[in-house]
């Protein structure tokens, strides 16, 4: 497994189906929640903090206006989802 410092943010990007990925820190098993926005939010299993994300339809939504912003709200706001 793939060792990056936690305060690490490391992107990948799939053009095939446009989607961008985003984690934070080394690759761990996660637990994923489904935003209303086509945000998919990952989250430590044991904290509920945000490790990571992924974004899809991402150049779609670059293309349509080029600053966009991805909301994930606050961590009390998780947990009611």
């Amino acid at each position: 497994m793939d060792k990056r410092p936690l305060n690490e943010m490391h992107l990948t990007f799939f053009p095939k189906t446009d989607v961008l990925y985003c984690s934070f820190g080394e690759p761990r098993k996660t637990l994923s929640i489904e935003m209303d926005n086509g945000v998919v939010l990952r989250l430590n299993p044991d904290t509920d903090a945000v490790v990571g994300f992924k974004i899809v339809d991402f150049l779609k939504r670059s293309m349509s206006a080029p600053i966009f912003s991805v909301p994930i709200g606050r961590q009390s706001d998780l947990a009611s989802k």
